[in-house]
Order: C-alpha cells, then sequence, then structure tokens
C-alpha cells in the first residue's frame, strides 16, 4: 500500500504503517483501513486450483507411481512439467479475508486485533458492496477522476518529465498543505488530461507542441516558494538512458533494428501460457510426455558422447590409430541413432546464433550494446546505466542524475567509449567518408553536439591535427567533446 499510493497518488504514507505519521497527517488507522481494500493479495503455487493441472499432475503421479523416487523417467516427467508449466503455477489470488490491527496497536481508537472497515484517506468513500472484489472498488476510486489526486499525480510527472521540474515538488511527497508552482497551470493541466480522457500520447504531444518547451532551456533556479512562470524545460543533464542511447547510435550500425532481451532469458511466451491453460490433462500429458522422453534420450546421448570422446582421446595419446578409428565410427553410428537429439542440439545453436551476433552488421559487438528499452530492467551493478543514475526499481523514484568518478572512467575509458572509437564504429565511418577535413569535423561536431564548431573551436583543433597522426587527432576530437557538459546537458 506504501508503494501504491506514493506511484498513484503521490503521497507517503509508509511511516504510518507502524505509528501515526510524524509529519503528516495520516494515522496507523487510517493506514490500516486503506490496506485492508487490497489485503489478502497473494502469489501461491496453485497447481490443484485448475483441474487442468491438478488432473496432468495426477495423472504423473500413476504413471510414475511403481518407479524408483531415481528412476529416469520419473525423474525426467517431473522436471518437464515443472519446466513447461511453472508459469501457469504461480497466479495471482485474493483471499476474502478480514484485516485485522497489529498485536502492538496502541492507540484509543481500537484495540490490538480487531477488524479494520476498508476506508479510503480522501475524497469520495468507497463502500464495498456485499458480493464485490475489495480491490476492484479499490482500483477505481484509486483512478477516478474525482480522486483529488491521482490526475494530478499523473500531469505533474509528465510535466516534470518534458521541463525538468514539477508544477509540484517532491512528486511523490504531495501533502494537504502543497501548493503549486503555478496553480493555474496545474488545474488547466488537469481538465486536459480529464478531458482527453487520460490520453497520455496527445497529452504529450500537446506539452511537445507548445513554445515553452520548444525554447532555449531556463538555467533560472527553481525556487518551491515563488511562483515559477517555465519559461522553457530547465537545464538538465540527460537521463542515464539517453546518455547510453546517443553513445551507442554513434558506435553501433542500425542500433534500432537490433533485437535485445528485455526480460534477461527468464520472460515466458504469453501465448504460450494461454495455449497450456486452455489444453485438458490428456493434451498436456503428451506435452510433457513427450518432453520427458526427449530430455531421457539427451542424457543418454550426451553419457555415451562422453564415453566415446574419452576412448578417442585414449586412443590418440596411445597412437593406437585402429582404435581410434573404430570409436570414431561407433560416434557417428551414436549421432544416427540419437538423430533426434543432434538435429535438435543444431537448432538451438542456430537460433541461439541468430538471435545474438549472426547479423553481419553487429559482428563482434556485445550482446548487451542495444538500446535501454531492449535491456533487462534494470540494468545490473556496475552497468553503465546504473553508474549513470538508473533506478535500481527497489523504492518509487529511485533514479538520480548526480556526477560520480565511475561516470568519469566510464565516459574516458569504458567499454562504451571504446567501442565508439573503434575504426569501424557509425561515427569514425562517417569521418572517414568525408571529403574535406572541415567536412570531417562538421561531422563530429554535428553527431555529438548537432551543431558546427565555430571558429575559435576549428582553430583549436587545427593544432591538434598538425602534431598528430589525423585519425588519432580525430579520435581525441571525438573523446574531448564525449566529456562535455555541452554533450551530457539538454540545451
Amino acid at each position: 500500500m506504501s508503494n501504491t499510493t506514493r506511484v498513484f497518488l503521490g503521497t507517503q504514507v509508509g511511516c504510518a504503517q507502524c505509528h501515526d505519521h510524524p509529519f503528516d497527517i495520516w494515522t496507523q488507522m487510517e493506514f490500516h483501513e486503506m490496506s485492508a481494500y487490497t489485503y489478502g493479495i497473494h502469489t501461491t503455487n496453485a497447481r490443484w486450483k485448475y483441474p487442468n493441472l491438478k488432473d496432468l499432475y495426477n495423472k504423473i503421479r500413476k504413471t510414475t507411481k511403481s518407479k524408483a523416487k531415481d528412476d529416469p523417467e520419473r525423474v525426467m516427467m517431473g522436471r518437464a512439467a515443472r519446466e513447461m508449466l511453472e508459469p501457469l503455477q504461480y497466479p495471482v489470488f485474493v483471499r476474502d479475508k478480514d484485516l485485522r490491527l497489529p498485536d502492538d496497536y496502541k492507540y484509543d481508537d481500537a484495540k490490538p486485533k480487531a477488524v479494520v472497515t476498508p476506508r479510503t484517506i480522501f475524497g469520495e468513500m468507497a463502500e464495498v458492496p456485499k458480493g464485490h472484489s475489495r480491490p476492484e472498488v479499490f482500483a477505481k476510486w484509486l483512478t477516478d477522476t474525482k480522486n483529488p489526486r491521482f490526475t494530478t499525480v499523473i500531469v505533474n510527472r509528465l510535466w516534470k518529465d518534458a521541463f525538468g521540474v514539477g508544477l509540484i515538488e517532491p512528486l511523490d511527497d504531495i501533502k494537504n498543505d502543497s501548493v503549486a508552482s503555478n496553480p493555474e497551470l496545474l488545474e488547466y493541466l488537469n481538465q486536459t488530461m480529464i478531458d482527453l480522457k487520460y490520453d497520455v500520447k496527445q497529452f504529450q504531444r500537446m506539452i511537445y507542441n507548445t513554445q515553452a518547451f520548444q525554447r532555449k532551456a531556463s538555467i533560472e533556479q527553481w525556487d518551491n516558494t515563488k511562483a515559477y512562470h517555465f519559461t522553457g524545460p530547465t537545464l538538465r543533464r540527460m537521463t542515464a538512458e539517453q546518455i547510453w542511447d546517443s553513445i551507442l547510435t554513434l558506435a553501433i550500425e542500425d542500433i534500432d533494428e537490433r533485437p535485445g532481451n528485455v526480460t534477461g532469458g527468464r520472460g515466458h511466451d504469453y501465448d504460450q501460457y494461454n495455449a497450456y491453460m486452455d489444453m485438458d490433462a490428456d493434451a498436456l500429458f503428451t506435452l510433457v510426455k513427450d518432453r520427458s522422453d526427449m530430455m531421457i534420450r539427451r542424457r543418454e546421448f550426451d553419457n555415451k558422447r562422453k564415453e566415446i570422446e574419452r576412448e578417442i582421446r585414449q586412443a590418440r595419446n596411445s597412437k593406437n590409430g585402429g582404435k581410434e578409428k573404430h570409436a570414431r565410427s561407433e560416434m557417428s553410428a551414436l549421432r544416427k541413432e540419437y538423430g533426434d537429439i543432434v538435429d535438435a542440439g543444431r537448432k538451438r545453436r542456430i537460433n541461439k546464433s541468430d538471435m545474438e551476433n549472426e547479423d553481419p552488421r553487429w559482428k563482434g559487438v556485445p550482446k548487451d550494446m542495444v538500446r535501454a528499452s531492449e535491456m533487462e530492467q534494470p540494468a545490473r551493478p556496475g552497468h553503465f546505466l546504473r553508474d549513470f543514475g538508473q533506478s535500481d526499481r527497489e523504492i518509487p523514484n529511485n533514479g538520480y542524475d548526480d556526477s560520480s568518478i565511475p561516470q568519469i572512467l566510464a565516459l574516458m575509458n569504458g567499454p562504451v567509449f571504446q567501442r565508439i572509437m573503434r575504426r569501424d564504429s557509425v561515427l569514425l565511418d562517417e569521418v572517414k567518408d568525408a571529403k574535406s577535413g572541415r567536412d570531417k569535423l562538421e561531422t563530429i561536431w554535428v553527431s555529438i553536439l548537432t551543431r558546427k564548431p565555430n571558429a575559435s573551436e576549428t582553430s583549436l583543433v587545427q593544432s591538434e591535427l598538425r602534431t598528430v597522426s589525423r585519425d588519432e587527432a580525430f579520435q581525441d576530437i571525438v573523446w574531448a567533446l564525449l566529456n562535455t557538459r555541452e554533450f551530457m546537458f539538454i540545451q
């Protein structure tokens, strides 16, 4: 509930989970009254909740009941069922169970362990009619146009995304006495969002087509005690994702077409999930049995293959040509006998190669060098994105744009910087194709800073071009521009 109200209502009630909020008006009772709407939601192993899964596991049990626990068929049947059906077994359930106050509840308005009645902390009351879902009632109240904060929070987030400063700051700690820096503007934007029926794309289109957004970035210091008139977007550093994408665009060919792995290999195909759910127990059993048989044959093949490979090595070491020839003949026969296993393995390798570096445009490019939107989220600790402030998603609004030593090192000589400095990078390829020295300089400036070099900059780099080789000089210039504030900040 703490995260839900923080994200959707811009309100921090987390402190009230254990005691009355020391810096706001929320009480511990109010926190639990809100929590009562969603109490009982849980994720659990539901293999016995669905008739088709229940019948399937009963059929597997009957089939393997007479076999020993370590029997390959019994082991593989269980493993195959787990691998195929894991995403079906852990759905979200809502138990119709009342929330009670904690054992140590110490306030006078109720006794410890008392049943809590669902109640909203502000706005219209959301009564739960008999037979209705409490979470559904709560969700409708949360997203209702009459909710005093839902629309404001959406508008405030989208406005800050465009202009760098919200109309109310901080975004996720709105209090009853919070006042927008420009109340009339906030009221207009709220009504516009409602009129657009919460079409975020249309709302953003409106913002990005305003003269205010298209003006030069403002360096005026924002002061939450005074009216702020948004003469233009505030000067701010690019996000971690924007910096990453900007550099990769200069380094890797057709980066927009390069697929990534947004699930980190842990995702499941949603269509396959639905297909399994529609199957009866017999159809599922057939699939599980086929996979189990394949797994058993793969294990048999691997064991025999390893034994023959060992014989080949021994024969080669002892220089016994006849024995080595015989062992290789056995290997050929084995591959024919288990042709289905060999073909399946070959297909897996081909598919994996296709997904990674089979395309000649990206030969030798690390598979994680894709646009940020194509990567597993959040990135691993120590990754470029995390070093530059990408949120770890442990709590809402956990990203940052402060500078740090790892950021400097990443831009000076990190893997991404090294990729852009390769002679086959997109940028250096374009520099090489430019005809004159001036054209080469303009290519670098326009690619990195989206403008041409001025006279003083051109004069400055001429000395560099005279003292070192041209290739090295252009690399030095790229390095210097990538490390400028002009590249890092949105102007």
